[in-house]
């Protein structure tokens, strides 16, 4: 037996401490211990000793009883909490929140489960976790088996029993007589060394130095509050937010006049980046198919071929026999005539291409192409009252685009024209030929139909036309029968500013009326 030191003045006993040299010796030592009536027994072993929590009189722990509790109040809690909040608002310091929302009810318990059970498993780790700690006294900042020399070799090859100093029956020396008979190879006492709870002297000026340099970030904040600066605030983190770089197409970060002059990298434009020169083509995208991809063919060396403009050529030579003054004549690049030998004219096609047309031509044109879609009728009243400026969409029924080649039809949607704007790279080539097939399908449609659709915008002049063509063909009817009439001349008035007809168109008219008996 051995003292851990002669001298013990400074030093608090916690207990004994007993070595076995194997688990089975440790296991009837502790057991012994047990029966002798100590109550405040501690094992250590590198591995788990299977009965020794019998033997030591070690009972059954608490904890899950404690992590049940919690959890039934948490469930409790969660379940008046949800519905306080829900369809309670009696209370005049915190009210609920009882809002009628579809007809659903104020409170359903279904509906409220999944909050619960988070509140039940986030209560649960929390009484499992601190409790743990409490129920082991933790944490310790020290341990003093830790300084005795043999005891280090708890975690490997020997086996150790403690008796504490608050046992009621622990007296120094019979305890340690017993356990020596017990089986215990070597038996000495612990005792704790309390001139280890004074700190150290260091400790203390660092504490102050700590506590003042925390001070330093609020007072930096409560002097930054409300000032003004002409450059940023502190940004303790700043990550990527304020990374030197050149974004493209954009003027250059440290841009000046005055190291343009001396700075030859710097371009005119003042641009960090260039611009794709006319007419790149991406690799792997060269399509030399132009009637495919532009509408119009090219001679052999590359160029366009330019012709007149077949629709408004036709409206000038109609001007110029009308004897009026004639547009200047439009030169245009000579456009395709024929839909591409690549693509296939089908059903589906057509389908494809009435796809495409409402889901991109609708809204100006409309769904029948006579440009009486919904965006052109609302801005027509926006125009009438004063509100906005608009030109209205094309009608493509007219025979100005009717006649026009299915290439210029083509260009037109991929590059727009007047207003339209161009649609080139949002439709691949494929659906615009698509589009362009399902229009001249519909203009073939109302060509060919006998009962024509009637835009909107021409309603009125159809329906006078219309009238005109009946009176037409009313007065020729009564040419096939004449009948004598007796046609009475005007009654004049006497204050009148009427003149008389003139005679010779009365003439004319008997002269006409002759002819149509005769026939």
């Amino acid at each position: 037996m051995s003292s851990q030191n002669e001298n013990n003045e400074d030093k608090k006993l916690i207990g004994v401490l007993a070595q076995f040299d194997d688990p089975d010796a440790l296991l009837e030592g502790g057991k012994s211990a047990h029966d002798a009536g100590y109550q405040k027994l501690d094992a250590f072993s590198p591995f788990p000793v299977h009965g020794i929590d019998d033997a030591i009189g070690i009972k059954r722990t608490i904890l899950p009883f404690i992590c049940l509790a919690v959890g039934m109040g948490a469930c409790g809690g969660g379940i008046f909490l949800q519905w306080y909040t829900n369809s309670a608002s009696s209370s005049p310091v915190f009210p609920g929140y009882d809002y009628f929302i579809s007809g659903k009810p104020m409170w359903s318990l279904p509906a409220n489960i999944p909050v619960i059970f988070e509140i039940i498993v986030l209560s649960s780790a929390f009484a499992a976790f601190f409790g743990m700690l409490i129920l082991n006294k933790l944490p310790r900042f020290a341990n003093p088996l830790h300084r005795v020399a043999r005891f280090r070799r708890a975690t490997n090859d020997r086996f150790f029993l403690t008796v504490d100093h608050d046992d009621p029956k622990f007296d120094l020396e019979t305890t340690q007589s017993e356990l020596s008979g017990w089986g215990a190879s070597e038996v000495e006492p612990v005792y704790e060394d309390l001139t280890d709870l004074k700190l150290p002297s260091f400790v203390k000026t660092v504490g102050v130095l700590m506590a003042f340099v925390m001070l330093i970030p609020p007072v930096m904040i409560f002097r930054a509050h409300g000032m003004t600066a002409r450059k940023p605030r502190l940004h303790v983190n700043p990550d990527m937010d304020f990374q030197i770089r050149y974004s493209a197409q954009n003027v250059g970060p440290d841009f000046r006049q005055s190291e343009r002059e001396k700075n030859d990298f710097l371009f005119d434009d003042m641009r960090v980046a260039r611009e794709p020169i006319p007419g790149t083509i991406a690799l792997g995208h060269l399509d030399l198919d132009t009637g495919f991809n532009y509408g119009y063919t090219v001679d052999d060396d590359g160029h366009a071929g330019l012709s007149r403009a077949g629709t408004l050529v036709s409206v000038q030579e109609e001007a110029q026999e009308a004897g009026d003054a004639a547009e200047e004549e439009v030169i245009e690049p000579d456009w395709v005539t024929e839909f591409p030998a690549r693509m296939t004219i089908d059903a589906d096609t057509v389908a494809r291409g009435k796809k495409m047309f409402e889901i991109n031509c609708v809204a100006c044109h409309g769904y029948s192409g006579f440009g009486d879609g919904l965006v052109s009728k609302r801005a027509k009243e926006l125009a009438t009252n004063g509100e906005a400026t608009w030109t209205e969409a094309k009608n493509l029924h007219h025979p100005d685009v009717i006649v026009q080649p299915v290439g210029r039809v083509f260009d037109t949607i991929t590059n727009g024209r007047s207003t339209m704007g161009p649609y080139g790279q949002r439709i691949k080539p494929e659906d615009r030929w698509a589009i362009v097939l399902y229009i001249k399908a519909m203009q073939e449609t109302i060509i060919n139909s006998e009962e024509k659709f009637v835009p909107p915008a021409v309603e009125e002049t159809v329906v006078e036309n219309a009238a005109a063509d009946a009176g037409e063909s009313a007065e020729e009817g009564s040419t096939e029968e004449p009948t004598e009439e007796t046609t009475e001349p005007p009654v004049e008035d006497e204050g009148s500013d009427q003149e008389p007809a003139d005679e010779s168109s009365q003439t004319e008219n008997e002269e006409d009326n002759s002819e149509n008996s005769d026939k």
